[in-house]
């Protein structure tokens, strides 16, 4: 039998970035249960900690790849809003699967961002709704 599952991976520029994710585990931890908020599978949430090796500015990267009936809710939504209030030099991306109809839980919810984003459309199959959304983040 042919199982397919779907992962998730960060790449950085080494000589820009340091992996200091073994030292902030607990964080790392943290965020990873909040952001089962747009999936249960540990596979589909990659949760990194990098420092700039210039400025030692501390960043934390995510990258999701959310379920379609969890990104389809208002929750995700607000709880992704929540930690870009919270958490410093956050960046998040990740195929959302918001569907067309559903973008007013994103864009309402980041209403007034004083970060950056891009939303991307994505093709999907027809019955799933074609295109959803894509996402990255910063702040």
């Amino acid at each position: 039998i042919l199982n397919s599952a779907t992962i998730t991976v960060t790449y950085f520029n080494k000589t820009v970035f340091k992996n200091v994710s073994q030292d902030n585990l607990e964080k790392i931890d943290e965020l990873k249960k909040e952001f089962k908020c747009f999936g249960e599978s540990d596979l589909k949430t990659v949760v990194i900690a990098l420092e700039h090796v210039k400025t030692g500015k501390l960043f934390i990267v995510v990258n999701v790849h959310a379920d379609y009936s969890r990104s389809n809710t208002e929750e995700p939504w607000r709880f992704l809003r929540g930690a870009f209030i919270r958490i410093p030099n956050l960046i998040v991306a990740g195929d959302f699967n918001l569907t067309l109809n559903n973008q007013h839980y994103f864009t309402n919810s980041f209403a007034n961002f004083n970060g950056s984003y891009t939303l991307l459309k994505t093709p999907e199959p027809i019955d799933i709704g074609n295109p959803t959304y894509d996402l990255i983040i910063s702040h």
